[in-house]
């Protein structure tokens, strides 16, 4: 099935007992605090004495979108052990429930293929805007899906350029999850994910780099996360784009995982940029309801990794 996704930044619409889902929701700090005080009434009834009482405060905040998490975790040390295990088992199943994941969809604005005027464009939006970490010299390409892993050096990600363009003249959605490490490969917890319908009239030129919006993701400066990238395309089976990356380990903070294999390579990185600061990327807009429909089903399957 298909997830059903607004057409600008999508966050989940579920919450608990109007748990909201960000400070920019339009609530007041009173309606914040009454949410806060019942979802910690719930918390407490997980340490009730009879069973069925903890089983449904448990299934009841089971449901709290991912803002709720910093939250929850405030009672992880909490004395009383039943709930110390049952809060601890409720933020996995939020972090795994893939239609919790941040997400953004995209399309290109223009529906003609000027190449030249795009890249001005972008020349200009890329002057004004903060590179916090970057790989961006190499000339090798091939296509598949990858993963790449990069040192953030900003508490903050917005967008991640990555240098992915158009091959076959092919229409498809490209999507790019922002990942959290795991043992040196990416993990299960996706902290963004940014989708990029790809269509004949695509502006991104040879060699060009690809702007994947993300919900604004918070990280830490100094460790590793993974930009993992895949391809869907609609009506045929040939590749969408090819990617770059450089030889000769340039970016020495990451590794290239390749789909379809499991070994890391740190001789090798793909080309990317990691804005935390940016305006308006050019000539994108959110999607439409209608454009969102055609998102493949494989969005809710397994990541490849």
């Amino acid at each position: 099935m298909k997830l059903e996704i607004c057409a600008a930044v999508i966050t989940l619409a579920l919450a608990v007992h109007g748990f909201a889902e960000s400070s920019d929701t339009g609530s007041s700090d009173s309606t914040a605090t009454a949410d806060t005080n019942r979802l910690a009434v719930l918390v407490k009834q997980m340490g009730a004495g009879d069973h069925k009482s903890r089983t449904a405060a448990e299934a009841e905040l089971s449901k709290c979108p991912r803002s709720a998490i910093d939250f929850l975790k405030s009672f992880l040390d909490s004395d009383d052990p039943e709930i110390q295990i049952r809060v601890r088992d409720i933020i996995q199943k939020i972090l795994a429930d893939p239609a919790r994941i941040p997400t953004s969809c995209y399309v290109f604005a223009s529906k003609s293929a000027d190449q030249s005027n795009w890249t001005g464009a972008m020349n200009e939006w890329r002057a004004k805007a903060k590179v916090a970490v970057s790989n961006e010299k190499g000339e090798s390409a091939t296509t598949g899906s990858f993963a790449q892993s990069f040192v953030p050096k900003c508490d903050t990600i917005k967008v991640i350029e990555l240098a992915t363009y158009p091959v076959n003249a092919d229409t498809g959605w490209i999507k790019a999850d922002l990942c959290a490490d795991d043992n040196g490969k990416p993990g299960r917890f996706i902290l963004g994910r940014c989708w990029i319908l790809v269509e004949k009239n695509c502006p991104v030129p040879h060699g060009g780099m690809m702007p994947f919006v993300f919900p604004s993701v918070s990280v830490d400066p100094k460790k590793k996360y993974w930009v993992c990238y895949t391809e869907f395309p609609v009506g045929s089976n040939r590749t969408i784009v090819n990617y770059q990356f450089s030889i000769g380990n340039q970016y020495k903070d990451g590794e290239w995982l390749r789909g379809g294999t499991s070994e890391l390579s740190d001789a090798q990185d793909v080309l990317f940029r990691v804005l935390p600061q940016c305006g308006a990327v050019p000539d994108m807009k959110p999607a439409s309801k209608e454009e969102i429909k055609t998102l493949p089903a494989q969005e809710i399957a397994e990541p490849w990794w």
